[in-house]
């Protein structure tokens, strides 16, 4: 059984040989060890940047209408009815306050490439804002074209996806 334990262990260690062998191969310049750990570090703060201004403006959409829905009438006769507060804000509230975050958030996926211009700038990064600026100041047609079908692109993605969180937030909406 030991002798049976060491080949197992062996091919093991032969699989992930391959797997080194293979990455050094097709790295080009080669292995790089914590090089994803790295990239990650050094962009976590151009994502902060990137999404703290729409959190921001979704948590106030939130409180608004959440706000709003607790005192509506729904929730003022479940209250009569003796449902439990915690319920009522989970199940009725909550549900009917997701609604307009879903408008909202269907914008959000197109508008952070034009905010990535100015974070790409302040961090030195090279993305797609800065790619279309260079576009645009070199009159480069082509090239804002294709900048332009991607943000159209996300804008079309945005919109499905709130579509599909309209039908599943609000089991009133059908789409035939």
């Amino acid at each position: 059984t030991r002798s049976s334990n060491r080949s197992v262990i062996r091919g093991q260690w032969g699989m992930k040989g391959m797997g080194m062998g293979l990455a050094l191969i097709l790295g080009g310049d080669g292995f790089v060890p914590g090089f994803l750990l790295d990239r990650i570090w050094h962009l976590i703060l151009p994502v902060i940047c990137l999404a703290y201004g729409g959190f921001a403006f979704l948590a106030k959409l939130t409180r608004s209408s959440v706000l709003e829905n607790l005192l509506s009438d729904y929730a003022r006769t479940a209250r009569a009815k003796g449902v439990e507060e915690h319920d009522i804000l989970w199940r009725h509230v909550l549900r009917n306050s997701l609604l307009p975050l879903i408008t909202v958030s269907a914008t959000l996926l197109p508008s952070l490439l034009a905010g990535s211009v100015i974070v790409e700038s302040i961090f030195s990064i090279d993305g797609m804002g800065k790619l279309a600026v260079e576009a645009v100041q070199t009159r480069d047609r082509e090239l804002v074209l294709s900048v332009t079908l991607i943000s159209g692109l996300l804008t079309l993605a945005g919109y499905l996806l709130a579509d599909i969180g309209y039908a599943i937030a609000d089991p009133r909406v059908s789409y035939d």
